[in-house]
Order: C-alpha cells, then structure tokens, then sequence
C-alpha cells in the first residue's frame, strides 16, 4: 500500500512539474563533520556569469557550538582567491538541523572556478565545495 501511495505521490509530481532532476552539486571538503550537510543546492544552476544566486544548505549539526560566520571563498583558474564573509553568531545544539541561504553573486570573468561554503567557529567545521565553468 506505501508503494501505491508513494507512486501516486511521484506521478502526481511529475505530472504537475515535469520529470524530477536529481543533481548533486559539489563535495565535502571538510576535516570533521560538526555540520554535516545533508543538501546542498544553488539557485540558478547552472551557472551564468555575475547572475544574482541563492546558495541553500541543509544540514544537522553533531556537536554544540557557537558559529560566528559563513565564509565563501572562489578561486579562479586554480590562482588567486576571493572571500566573503557572512556573519551569524549563533548557537546551535546536537541534533538540530538548519537551513543556511546565503544570497550570492556568481563571479563574471570567464574562467575555471573552484568554490567554498565554509561554516567557522574559530575554526572550519564544515566544508562544501563545488566547481564550474563560466565562458
């Protein structure tokens, strides 16, 4: 009976919003795994060159900490680096999971761009990373 419910669910999502897309955008890049990110995507993928972004990260956290930033960093053609940094000076608690949106700005140059979405409390305690290409 769950299969049937599931199926009429799947079909019923289809049918309103086409074939379902499944991509996995990125890696862990991380040394431990106190925000263990469990989706990572970008809003629009893929990329166009300086285009307004949304990154959305979802993830549960397996150690109480204080988290002071998000830091985004992007290096083009394996070179040079940029970072921005977005505070959050907050407290989380083991077990809880959290939505992260970091409005972003693809850069414009064309290139090869590695990126990261680092979580820091003193140190990096959770890691993304993803690559692309901008002509």
């Amino acid at each position: 009976m769950l299969n049937l419910i599931l199926l009429a669910i799947i079909s019923t999502t289809y049918a309103i919003h086409g074939p379902l897309i499944l991509e996995s955008i990125g890696s862990n890049c991380g040394k431990n795994n106190v925000f263990q990110v469990e989706s990572f995507e970008i809003s629009p993928w893929p990329p166009a060159p300086g285009a307004k972004a949304l990154i959305s990260m979802f993830g549960v956290f397996h150690q109480a900490i204080w988290l002071q930033e998000i830091s985004i960093g992007t290096c083009i053609n394996s070179d040079s680096w940029t970072w921005q940094q977005y505070d959050v000076n907050a407290q989380f608690h083991v077990g809880e999971t959290w939505p992260f949106e970091i409005p972003w700005i693809y850069p414009s140059a064309p290139g090869d761009y590695l990126t990261n979405v680092q979580l820091t409390a003193g140190d990096h305690v959770s890691c993304w990373q993803f690559t692309y290409q901008l002509n």
